[in-house]
């Protein structure tokens, strides 16, 4: 049988006698305090066609009834109505929440904004960068760059370039490619356009590699890949 903490309260005019709220928190203590909502929408598994709806703190609905999700991108979410007023609230958007979205009057554009604070009845996921970076002494090969990802995630950059010779090397994504690019000692970046469509948004569970092939004078190939994903 647990035995709930006491607080004490101590005098009701002075207060002397009872506990300071560092020891009241101590004692009972049901929030968590977690950096809350990720800012790249594409992270919170919206689709187009979702209905969006305002939540309890909306006060008063921001969008029209039966509004829907046009596009998702990694900065903004676009709404087949324009919002009915300015304000930052809690979305549902599909069976997904966006929290802290801000919408204004007027316009079709949702965007996130980061909120630390308390994140009531469960742990909200934080958008995490991470990069992976290494050398290889390429060959017409396969090479995982990572296998069965703990996370979902979405392309952000990749960065090639070889210090010897040259090959060509795709990155993919649980085998289908999301570029090929002919790597030579110039370096050559390619910065992913994210949307739902081209499948740069990747769930748990996803290998990563990068494909060589085309390979002339044994190139020493370096490679910088760069993705945010949701630490769970």
């Amino acid at each position: 049988m647990s035995v709930l903490p006491k607080v004490i309260l101590g005098d009701p005019i002075s207060g002397l006698g009872g506990d300071n709220i560092l020891q009241a928190f101590g004692k009972y203590n049901e929030h968590e305090h977690h950096l809350a909502t990720a800012t790249n929408p594409l992270l919170l598994g919206i689709n187009t066609g979702d209905v969006i709806q305002s939540v309890s703190d909306c006060e008063t609905p921001a969008f029209p009834a039966n509004t829907t999700v046009v596009s998702v991108s990694p900065t903004q979410i676009v709404a087949s109505a324009d919002a009915l007023r300015t304000t930052i609230c809690t979305l549902q958007i599909g069976t997904q929440f966006a929290f802290q979205a801000v919408v204004t009057a007027d316009s079709a554009n949702i965007s996130l904004t980061r909120m630390d604070g308390f994140a009531s009845g469960k742990r909200v996921e934080a958008q995490a960068s991470k990069v992976l970076s290494g050398l290889l002494t390429a060959q017409n090969s396969t090479y995982p760059l990572l296998l069965q990802t703990p996370w979902s995630g979405v392309l952000s950059r990749l960065v090639l370039k070889t210090l010897s010779g040259t090959c060509t090397a795709a990155l993919r994504l649980n085998g289908v490619s999301k570029s090929a690019v002919a790597v030579t000692s110039t370096a050559q970046t390619v910065d992913f356009s994210n949307t739902i469509a081209n499948g740069t948004v990747f769930t748990a569970d996803t290998d990563i590699d990068l494909l060589i092939t085309a390979v002339a004078n044994s190139p020493l190939l370096h490679y910088s890949l760069y993705l945010y994903a949701l630490d769970s």
